[in-house]
């Protein structure tokens, strides 16, 4: 799963380091930007809208803070 290999702390830390964590809930949040570039990078091979649907089909539920977890298993 993605989630295991960089999880979600450091997403947000790295977010915050660079200036870019989310000031107000937004339709797609810095941290689900994050995992979409990472799964096109990890699957080159499949289109913007096939690697949109995998995750977004592949995120769990959102807890009260409102961060996506991504469950999207790779290998």
């Amino acid at each position: 799963m993605l989630t295991e290999w960089i999880v979600p702390e450091l997403v947000d830390e790295v977010l915050t380091a660079c200036g870019r964590r989310d000031a107000k809930p937004r339709p797609l949040s810095g941290q689900f930007m994050v995992y979409f570039v990472l799964a096109l990078a990890l699957f080159q091979q499949d289109s913007y809208d096939d690697v949109a649907e995998n995750l977004v089909g592949a995120l769990g539920e959102m807890d009260q803070s409102g961060r996506c977890h991504v469950g999207w298993g790779v290998g």
